[in-house]
């Protein structure tokens, strides 16, 4: 079942603190991985 979203500004922000701050590199990845996916590039 796809990820779905119900707002996308907030979800960016929240992926992009992930990606960049959190401590936990599983964590950072999977933020990665979906934000990836919501820029269309994979």
């Amino acid at each position: 079942m796809p990820l779905q979203f119900y707002d996308k500004h907030q979800t960016l922000e929240l992926l992009n603190a992930i990606a960049n701050c959190d401590r936990d590199e599983k964590s950072k990845e999977f933020a990665k991985e979906k934000l990836a996916k919501l820029n269309g590039q994979t």
